[in-house]
């Protein structure tokens, strides 16, 4: 009533000045909190890899060259903190003078206006009268400026909490709106008259691939024309040189990659099991870890299959006396026990341990196999989640000879259609047909029987 409209609006106006000077002088904190995640992202990636491969990395004596990344890799952090700093006392200092002290400079001129111009027969009013005004206005524009001062600050915190939502924006845009792949080479086969077509066979092992390009994502022609009939129950071997693409084919049956053109004809993915040349365990028990990514119930029904299954697999052994702690013990069939690292007792059902230093690579490797059975003789023996399809790629590099013509016979027992990426010329023998990709570029192959197929 007494400062009139014009002292809020001033003020306002000071504020807008203000909020204009920042917006050109202060820097995109969100931006630089997106610069700091990636980072951070980096480090924290580059040290996790030290700590899975650390056995390699001292076998091979490369301390000082992992020393030099993971330094390198934190300086960028150190540096970027360092260059950030300067920027942000630079903004609270601008922000503190803006809003805060030149704020009540403004703020005092205002309080002094209307005795000066006579507004509202201010300049007739008492010392005490004028005493009383300045005090009270002083504090209301004091906690005005306070207010716009907080949401200053808010603006930092906002800037960078858009920061790191645009790093969660551009993650979920990836997955739900990925860039399409290969258009150009699909749009080809389009025109001329061979389009890709997916078609689902449901309970069936039946593989079917009819005049099927297969690219990589950059354009890469890896097979041209592909025309083989795949029955339930044929094994086939796959060949080439390194790096010619051997898995692709079946990135293009999971979807993984586009079927480019040509006609592909597979069973439904859940009946498609993957066994790749790195070790994978997941974590949980050891009846968990088996039924992997099934979830059954505890039972004594169920304990007894995956019993049978890890003896299929070769994981079972019988005791030695007098084990010694911390010795690899063997473990008797019938005590339905596990072979296990630092475990004198062995591992039951129950057992949660860290499988991936409890079990060496080969016991690991065979445990792939113990998971294959397992989803290609499942419990119950109805269900209607069976695996139909093994894809066994290089994964049988740490095991015996006899044990794995012995996994392999046991995959033909269980009907199962085998497809094996492999540089082993001995397992040929435990093969039908052999698919040699060529590694050309253009993209021949051929598809050979085996042990007196025709």
């Amino acid at each position: 009533r007494k400062l009139g409209f014009e002292g809020p609006y001033l003020l306002y106006a000071w504020f807008a000045v203000a909020a204009s000077i920042s917006a050109v002088a202060l820097p995109r904190f969100g931006k630089l909190a997106a610069i700091e995640q990636t980072l951070e992202g980096r480090f924290r990636e580059r040290h996790a890899r030290i700590k899975k491969n650390a056995e390699m990395v001292a076998f091979t004596r490369g301390e000082n060259p992992e020393i030099i990344l993971l330094e390198n890799s934190y300086n960028k952090i150190r540096d970027h903190q360092l260059s950030v700093l300067p920027r942000k006392f630079l903004s609270d200092s601008i922000q503190q003078y803006l809003t805060k002290y030149f704020a009540t400079v403004v703020g005092f001129s205002l309080t002094v206006r209307p005795v000066l111009t006579n507004f509202n027969n201010m300049g007739n009013a008492t010392p005490g009268e004028i005493a009383a005004f300045f005090v009270s206005s002083r504090s209301t524009l004091e906690g005005l400026a306070n207010a716009v001062l907080a949401l200053f600050e808010l603006q930092k915190r906002v800037g960078t909490l858009s920061g790191l939502s645009y790093r969660v924006e551009s993650l979920f845009k990836s997955l739900h709106h990925p860039k399409p792949l290969l258009e150009d080479q699909i749009q080809a086969a389009k025109d001329e008259g061979n389009p890709p077509k997916r078609i689902i066979n449901k309970n069936s092992g039946l593989l079917r691939f009819v005049d099927v390009d297969v690219h990589e994502p950059n354009g890469r022609l890896l097979l041209n024309k592909l025309n083989i009939t795949i029955d339930q129950g044929m094994r086939v071997i796959i060949t080439g040189d390194n790096g010619c693409g051997k898995s692709s084919l079946f990135r293009v049956i999971c979807g993984l990659w586009p079927i480019v053109s040509g006609t592909v004809e597979h069973p439904e993915v859940h009946e498609l099991f993957f066994l790749s040349q790195t070790n994978f365990v997941p974590v949980g028990t050891l009846r968990e870890v088996l039924v992997y990514p099934r979830i059954l119930g505890k039972s004594k029904e169920l304990d007894e299959h995956l019993w049978k299954i890890l003896e299929w697999s070769h994981m079972l052994e019988d005791v030695l006396e007098n084990n010694k702690p911390g010795d690899m013990v063997l473990v008797d069939v019938k005590k339905k026990r596990l072979a296990v690292r630092g475990l004198k007792r062995g591992a039951t059902m129950d057992d949660q341990l860290d499988w991936n230093r409890a079990l060496s690579p080969g016991q690991q490797q065979r445990f792939a196999f113990a998971r294959l059975f397992f989803s290609a003789y499942p419990y119950p023996l109805d269900s209607d989640r069976k695996t139909r399809i093994a894809v066994i790629d290089e994964a049988t590099n740490g095991i015996a000879p006899d044990i794995e013509a012995d996994l392999y016979e046991r995959c033909r027992k269980l009907g199962l259609t085998v497809f094996s990426i492999s540089h082993k010329v001995e397992l040929k023998s435990s093969h039908d047909y052999e698919l040699h990709y060529h590694a050309n570029k253009e993209g021949s192959w051929d598809f050979l029987p085996l042990k007196g197929q025709k």
